[in-house]
C-alpha cells in the first residue's frame, strides 16, 4: 500500500510531461516578409497550419507562402511561394538549382521568373524552435500572359512551422 501514493506521483508527473510536449508541438512559426511590388512596398506574413502549402516536413525541399497582412476576406490572396533547401545558406537561382519562386496576384493570376532570379538565403533553418530562417529577393522580373511585375522581398521565419 506504501507504494502507491508514489505510483500515482509519477503518473501524475507522466501525464503532465505528456501534456507539455503535446503543447510544445503545437506551437507554431512566425514570420513576416517586406515585398515590394513595381516599386509599392507591402508586409506579408507566414501562413502555417492545415490547408497551407508552407511545409518544412523535408527542409531540404522546404516550402514557404507569406500572404499580403492585411487581406479581409478574399479566399485567394496576394502571396508568394517559395521552394528551396532551407537547410543551406548562399546564393540560389531559379533556373539552376531546382528553386521554385512566384508571385501570387489577388484572385488567383500566376507570376513565374521571366528569366533567372537568384535567392539569398541569409540564416539557414535548423528545425528547432530557436531556428531563424532568413533570405532575400532582390529585383525578379515575373510575368503572366502579358503582365510583368518586379518583385522583390526580404523574409524572416522563426521557429518550426506546424501541418495541422
Amino acid at each position: 500500500m506504501s507504494k502507491m501514493p508514489g505510483l500515482v506521483l509519477l503518473l501524475a508527473l507522466l501525464a503532465q510531461l505528456l501534456f507539455i510536449s503535446v503543447v510544445a508541438q503545437t506551437v507554431d512559426a512566425m514570420g513576416s516578409a517586406s515585398v515590394r511590388i513595381d516599386g509599392q512596398s507591402f508586409t506579408y506574413r507566414l501562413l502555417t497550419g492545415f490547408d497551407v502549402d508552407t511545409d518544412f516536413n523535408n527542409p531540404g525541399r522546404s516550402v514557404v507562402v507569406f500572404a499580403i497582412s492585411d487581406w479581409t476576406g478574399s479566399t485567394n490572396p496576394r502571396r508568394v511561394r517559395l521552394i528551396i533547401d532551407a537547410t543551406r545558406t548562399g546564393t540560389f537561382s531559379t533556373q539552376d538549382d531546382g528553386v521554385y519562386f512566384k508571385f501570387i496576384e489577388d484572385g488567383g493570376q500566376h507570376f513565374n521568373p521571366r528569366d533567372k532570379c537568384e535567392v539569398e538565403i541569409t540564416s539557414a533553418y535548423s528545425g528547432t524552435a530557436q531556428s531563424l530562417y532568413s533570405g532575400r529577393i532582390s529585383d525578379c522580373l515575373v510575368n503572366s500572359l502579358a503582365s510583368e511585375r518586379n518583385v522583390s522581398l526580404e523574409f524572416t521565419m522563426k521557429g518550426v512551422p506546424k501541418r495541422f
